[in-house]
């Protein structure tokens, strides 16, 4: 039980692909149809750029997913580490945790991460983009540090608990 490798669901990456392809596909038909009003011009264009962006991210995603496997999410004697796409890593030392909770936003459920000090981890981060991302995850969950199982390969069920025994074990 030292380190426990958690990696993205390729399934939901999938599923996620197919539905950026039905906005793409959607704006291309509107864009095709002869006289479109500005309305309809628009919202084609809107599902082009959101449909092709995001099937283009997606794609990226997917066969990054299958070459190289990377875990999001490492748990190991030194705390939580968080990786984002960009192979950035964020570790929250155990120390700093002061347990795990619950959140539900839009029919989501979250396992938040419950530190000490959220505000001063918000204000730790470099970047002003990711510390206003954090700064509204304060707002709306209590923390700047969340996880979506829905996304994880790793049951559900199961995450949560994993996250207490580790907490337990280490802090």
């Amino acid at each position: 039980m030292d380190t426990l490798d958690i990696y993205p669901s390729g399934r939901n990456l999938i599923g996620a692909f197919a539905g950026s392809l039905v906005f793409l596909a959607g704006g291309l038909w509107m864009l095709s149809h002869g006289d479109l009003s500005f309305k309809h011009a628009a919202a084609g264009w809107l599902g082009v750029l959101f449909g092709g962006g995001a099937a283009l991210g997606l794609g990226i995603r997917i066969v990054l997913h299958y070459t190289q496997r990377r875990p999001m999410l490492r748990l190991d004697g030194k705390g939580i580490t968080f990786f984002n796409v960009r192979g950035r890593q964020t570790t929250v030392e155990w120390h700093r945790i002061e347990g795990f909770g619950e959140c539900r936003i839009a029919q989501q459920r979250f396992i938040t991460v419950l530190l000490h000090d959220a505000e001063a981890a918000a204000e730790a981060e470099k970047s002003l983009t990711r510390q206003k991302l954090a700064e509204f995850s304060i707002r709306c969950c209590g923390t700047p540090y969340s996880i979506l199982p829905s996304t994880l390969d790793y049951p559900k069920k199961r995450l949560l608990p994993t996250l207490e025994t580790y907490h337990l074990k280490y802090r």
